[in-house]
């Protein structure tokens, strides 16, 4: 990381800079203030997402189901050699899932961005986790997706997380100082990635839960 200061208006601007220049927090320290305990718990808050989203983007693919099921993308784009989608800011997607097991599966979708952000695309804040299934031999599509229009290139990633019961991740990755929501998570499955993402030394292979499975794809954002 690199810490960038430099003058401003009202005071200082700090940006917190990660390799290739990507921004991951920035702030202005006001004339005459000092770096307080709520600007620590702010930067702290940064480099945790930071560090949450590296642990993503490096977490295998697998399960007890990871061969029944299918994430495909389709798009107006182009594809490299190894037939993965290249595609420009503002373009848009959908995205397949297709169960191919007996039973219904619930699933969460995450989108791990270039910026080394990350957040969970479904379920919508306002939806709930029984609200994203889908059947045995069926597929579910998403569509009116697009690529962020400001987005850095690279890959970004898709990540569908599915298990035999509604799971809701959603708290899992609240940037808030208030964790009672993330105390107060059910599942196994969701109880083991809030504490491997407190703790990201070593990324797991393993969901340390045999329902889950975890099924990805991606494609690269390239400049227009």
């Amino acid at each position: 990381y690199l810490l960038l200061l430099s003058k401003a208006t009202n005071g200082t601007s700090m940006e917190l800079l990660e390799k290739g220049d990507v921004v991951q927090h920035s702030t202005t320290l006001a004339t005459g203030k000092t770096f307080d305990a709520a600007m620590q718990q702010q930067w702290q808050q940064a480099l945790k997402a930071t560090a949450r989203t590296r642990y993503l983007r490096q977490m295998n693919d697998g399960g007890p189901l990871a061969d029944k099921v299918q994430v495909i993308i389709a798009a107006e784009g182009m594809k490299d050699a190894s037939n993965e989608w290249k595609l420009t800011p503002g373009t848009e997607y959908k995205i397949s899932i297709i169960n191919n097991s007996d039973t219904r599966l619930y699933f969460n979708l995450l989108n791990i961005l270039p910026n080394a952000k990350s957040q969970v695309l479904l379920p919508q804040p306002d939806e709930q986790p029984q609200d994203y299934s889908v059947g045995p031999g069926q597929p579910f599509e998403i569509d009116g997706i697009a690529v962020d229009d400001n987005a850095t290139e690279g890959r970004e990633y898709l990540r569908v997380v599915l298990s035999i019961r509604p799971i809701d991740l959603r708290p899992v990755f609240e940037e808030t100082p208030d964790n009672s929501r993330k105390r107060n998570i059910g599942g196994t499955f969701e109880k083991w990635l809030n504490e491997s993402l407190e703790n990201t030394g070593t990324v797991r292979t393993r969901s340390g839960n045999d329902e889950v499975t975890i099924v990805s794809a991606g494609f690269q954002v390239v400049k227009k």
